[in-house]
């Protein structure tokens, strides 16, 4: 066999301690 191939590049950056995979926040109620 022939040598390897160089590594694939990487993934891209997961969001930055943003929370846009998470549903809005629930209202208190009676608010």
């Amino acid at each position: 066999d022939g040598e390897d191939g160089e590594p694939g590049k990487p993934g891209e950056d997961g969001p930055k301690g943003s929370c846009d995979h998470c549903p809005p926040p629930r209202t208190a109620p009676g608010y």
